[in-house]
């Protein structure tokens, strides 16, 4: 499908570069706000299978100077293994988009 397709990429172009600042994961709003439409257009028994998603958006993109650990920082690390987190989560489970007559359906209806 092609969210998970975005969200793959994404995910990549963040990781891929040696070296990636906190700047390169304004590249990750897109899917994100992707995953938002199709959970708004999903029905809401299976609006579950998206929280992993959510979950480990909401951690990538706070900032994570608070994690410290016998003071070292660990949000570089914490980033990394989300990103990985959602690279094989989006690999693994189908996000479902609507289908265009479905939708166009619904919308002729509702008017």
């Amino acid at each position: 499908p092609l969210v998970n397709q975005v969200i793959i990429l994404s995910v990549l172009a963040v990781t891929i570069p040696p070296v990636s600042y906190d700047y390169t994961l304004l590249s990750l709003y897109a899917p994100v706000g992707l995953l938002c439409l199709s959970a708004l257009r999903t029905p809401s028994d299976d609006q579950r299978k998206l929280v992993p998603f959510f979950l480990l958006y909401a951690i990538i993109l706070t900032p994570q100077s608070y994690v410290i650990l016998h003071r070292a920082h660990f949000y570089g690390e914490l980033r990394a293994l989300c990103l990985l987190a959602l690279l094989i989560l989006a690999a693994v489970r189908t996000i479902a988009t609507p289908d265009r007559a479905k939708l166009r359906e619904s919308l002729v209806s509702a008017t």
